[in-house]
């Protein structure tokens, strides 16, 4: 796999992040890796944050996820416009890029993972990168297959097997078959026409690469964890991933997160929702007096409710007997507060002690608005 930087200068990059309630955006500088081929030192130039009120919109159908026949459902305008808005104000911040990093929260791309093995008709030649090419030229075209309504727009090796055996990489290999793992990341038409029109307006000819944010977690989440359930907390929904053996998969996601949250604060307090997204946050730092705390911690506990409703049906589709981990990930700063909520539920669940961590933020995560996303974009991203 192609290291995204690799050049003896420093890359400069935009990072946007694509998430249920807003989008944030970092212009920022790599530096470039070091011989042991380590990453590097990064610097962040700028960042943006743009709100999205996706209220009343179906974020996804069957449909859509599942690729059915038919264009796929259109994007409302306030993605276009907020897409030019992002590009608009990093052609003011800077008029030089080198990439645009793009990622993707549920529910706007669908992980598509497939294999293909093939028999060599010279054993003992060496395996090129031609070879391993044509394969995942068909693997692609089998995503587009499978799923009409979506394009391709991202993919990674996640594995290779030669006569049966696991390497590395292919390439100069000697072998009678050869096995390519890929997965591939797609999403509709129209959100990667949005996203490069506006970048061709203000950054024409520069190279947009794609990443979910499962493909983010593989590069931040260690492969050695225990056996986890991943709970990815957005704005509009709750991703589940399940990590086993090295491999993250995505399990479901629940119409339910931080956003939801506010607007049933909101609701009950008589306040706006921008005013009840930071009463929530306020709340989960522990930055509010007793009385008023104890009023958020009650409503918190009947929305908690409906929220595991949601999140236990997934966990019955893994029909495993016991988890020995979960983790909590999202865009949100402070997320060990709703620990107790997770194990609680989970440990009734099945029965038995369920350990749990939060993904930490490091100090380019603190340099991009606490989000893990954005950082991990800037830091891992390769194609």
């Amino acid at each position: 796999m192609r290291r995204l930087f690799k050049a003896k200068v420093k890359t400069h990059i935009l990072a946007v992040d694509l998430a249920t309630s807003f989008i944030s955006t970092a212009l920022a500088v790599r530096s470039p890796q070091n011989s042991a081929g380590l990453l590097s030192d990064f610097s962040v130039v700028k960042t943006f944050r743009y709100p999205l009120n996706l209220t009343g919109f179906a974020l996804e159908t069957r449909s859509e996820r599942q690729g059915s026949s038919g264009a796929g459902r259109p994007l409302p305008q306030i993605f276009k416009d907020a897409f030019l808005k992002v590009f608009r104000d990093a052609r003011d911040t800077t008029r030089h890029l080198d990439a645009v990093l793009v990622g993707l929260a549920d529910p706007f791309f669908l992980e598509v993972r497939l294999s293909k093995q093939i028999s060599r008709k010279d054993p003992k030649s060496r395996i090129t990168l031609g070879e391993i090419a044509d394969i995942l030229k068909e693997l692609e075209n089998d995503a587009k297959h499978q799923h009409n309504s979506l394009l391709p727009i991202g993919r990674e090796i996640s594995g290779v097997k030669i006569n049966g055996y696991d390497v590395n990489s292919a390439e100069g290999y000697v072998g009678k078959t050869l096995e390519i793992i890929a997965v591939f990341t797609l999403a509709t038409p129209s959100l990667r026409d949005f996203f490069n029109d506006a970048k061709e307006k203000f950054f024409p000819g520069k190279p947009i690469h794609y990443f979910s944010d499962v493909a983010i977690l593989r590069r931040i989440v260690s492969p050695a964890a225990s056996p986890s359930v991943i709970f990815n907390i957005d704005g509009e929904v709750t991703s589940m991933l399940y990590l086993n053996s090295g491999a993250l998969n995505h399990i479901g996601m629940a119409p339910f997160g931080f956003s939801t949250i506010a607007r049933r604060l909101a609701s009950s307090f008589k306040i706006s929702e921008e005013d009840a997204a930071s009463l929530l946050r306020r709340y989960l730092s522990g930055a509010l007096e007793e009385s008023q705390a104890k009023k958020v911690g009650s409503l918190l506990e009947a929305a908690e409710e409906d929220w595991w409703g949601w999140l236990q049906n997934y966990l019955k589709t893994l029909r495993l007997r016991a988890l020995p981990k979960f983790i909590l990930t999202g865009r949100e700063q402070n997320l060990e507060p709703l620990m107790p909520f997770f194990m609680k539920n989970l440990e009734k669940f099945y029965g038995a002690r369920v350990g749990g961590e939060v993904i930490n933020q490091n100090d380019l995560a603190k340099n991009t608005g606490n989000n893990r996303f954005l950082a991990g974009l800037i830091a891992f991203a390769s194609w």
